[in-house]
Parts: structure tokens; sequence; C-alpha cells
């Protein structure tokens, strides 16, 4: 895997995810084919996830959050809090961000957005308490 200064917004998401599906998996102890019964997903495709290999889509990102028993914000809180973590030692700026939300394809564009829309909703939240 690439330092991660050199990694771009998207591998760090992608290694944020996979850090959270293999935390979650192993905290139930649970086989990658066992996560992947649970899900309804193949397990070389989750597997494939927590290498950081491949980023999930919402429909995955769903199926993983019913399989532990949570809502989808739940599931993508627990990525944000992996990725504030990785933020520490990162050194990510605004304009490798846009460059790389500017090479997602339109449904990437769209998962993203709405992945946006949640990260506002949850500083909203942060303010009002």
């Amino acid at each position: 895997m690439e330092t991660e200064s050199a990694m771009t917004a998207e591998d760090r998401y992608r290694a944020a995810a996979g850090a959270v599906f293999r935390r979650l998996r192993e905290g139930r102890g649970w086989s990658l084919r066992d996560f992947g019964e649970q899900a309804g997903a193949a397990h070389t495709s989750l597997y494939a996830v927590e290498r950081g290999e491949t980023t999930p889509g919402i429909d995955v990102l769903d199926r993983v959050a019913a399989a532990f028993d949570m809502d989808l914000a739940a599931l993508l809180s627990l990525i944000i809090d992996q990725l504030d973590g990785q933020r520490a030692s990162s050194g990510a700026s605004l304009p490798e961000l846009v460059v790389a939300f500017s090479r997602l394809d339109h449904q990437q564009r769209s998962e993203a957005l709405i992945f946006i829309d949640y990260l506002r909703y949850r500083d909203r939240e942060d303010r009002s308490i």
C-alpha cells in the first residue's frame, strides 16, 4: 500500500472503509465467508474492500450495515471516525480532493454527494449539542 502522504482521498476512504469492515467482522468472530453470507455479498468482494483494493458502493455499505444491525448512517460514521484518525497524519489538500472528485463517474459522484450531505448533517448536529 502507498505511504499516507502519497495516498489520494479515494485511497484513504478505501483504507478507512476496509479497516472498519475488518474491525466489525473480527469483532463478531466471523470468517470472510460468514461475513459474505451475513451481508449477502461475495466474500471475495468484501475481502477486496478490507484490503483497500476497491471502493464499496452504497448498496454494499447498506448491506454491511444491516449485517451488523446498524443503519447506514452509523456505518458511515464509523468510516468517518476512521478517516478522522487518518487525517491527523495525512496532508490531503482541498485541490487533491477536488481532483479526486472530478475523476469519479456519475454514479460515484452521486454516492459522494449523498455522503457529503451526511457530513453536513453531522456537522450541524455537532454544533447543536
